[in-house]
């Protein structure tokens, strides 16, 4: 059992190191999608081929380790119906009502590439068409921050403190 802090930069602090001094496993089973991004780094940088080689799973399903190749296999937990009944609850607590401490929910398995499963052709067309609008997103998000950018540099005197404009 490796510790990644939950982050895709805390495995960069422990799975190398691993590496070095260990034989390869047969799988990373992270704790999260971050971290087994994290490791699919790490490996590829070491030519080290997911999943022909190693396996690697996550558990959160976060949307770039379904972008990225070989699609992350991942656990889903339904974070729009879990954010739901959390303001449920609170609400419920708000106005004294009595809530459970603890209720289990289900998950389900989300299965990519990284796992050396199959893919469907459906869902590469799908992961084709949202890479593809995250790539139009960045794009557009780059330019409009190189035009404020831009802009705000001719502009100094936007950044004047008030005191010093009435002297001038």
């Amino acid at each position: 059992i490796l510790y990644g802090e939950w982050s895709y930069y805390g495995v960069m602090n422990v799975v190398p190191a691993w590496l070095d001094s260990h034989e390869l496993t047969d799988a990373f089973v992270c704790a999260n999608d971050e971290m087994a991004l994290g490791v699919s780094s790490i490996l590829d940088a070491r030519n080290i081929s997911v999943p022909s080689q190693v396996l690697v799973t996550g558990c959160d399903c976060k949307e770039l380790g379904q972008q990225l190749y070989p699609v992350l296999t991942t656990v889903t937990r339904n974070w729009t119906d879990l954010g739901h009944e959390a303001l449920v609850r609170v609400l419920k607590q708000i106005n004294g009502e009595e809530v459970p401490f603890s209720t289990v929910y289900d998950s389900s398995l989300v299965v990519g590439e990284s796992c050396g499963c199959y893919i469907e052709e459906e869902h590469k067309k799908q992961r084709r068409s949202s890479a593809l609008r995250l790539h139009r997103q960045y794009k557009e998000n780059n330019i409009y921050e190189w035009h404020l950018r831009k802009h705000l540099a001719h502009e100094r005197y936007f950044f004047l403190p008030l005191r010093d404009c009435a002297s001038q």
